[in-house]
């Protein structure tokens, strides 16, 4: 298994941003917890992270491969 690598992330509702420029490594073995209030944009991360929803920009790589279309 290979890293989870996340470099410069931005979900966007049109003009609304919900995740703003998030770098991240998570290495195999690694736990991982999102943490915040309500409306942070907690799960708009977890969607964007598992491919579920289009990043209005960024990337999401799992072992060096893109992650989307899910």
């Amino acid at each position: 298994m290979d890293e989870l690598r996340v470099q410069s992330l931005r979900v966007a509702y049109g003009d609304l941003v919900a995740v703003r420029d998030v770098d991240l490594v998570v290495h195999p073995g690694q736990l991982v917890s999102v943490t915040g209030p309500s409306g942070a944009g907690k799960s708009s991360l977890l969607w964007a992270l598992a491919g579920a929803l289009r990043p209005a920009s960024g990337r999401v790589l799992l072992a060096d491969e893109p992650v989307g279309d899910r």
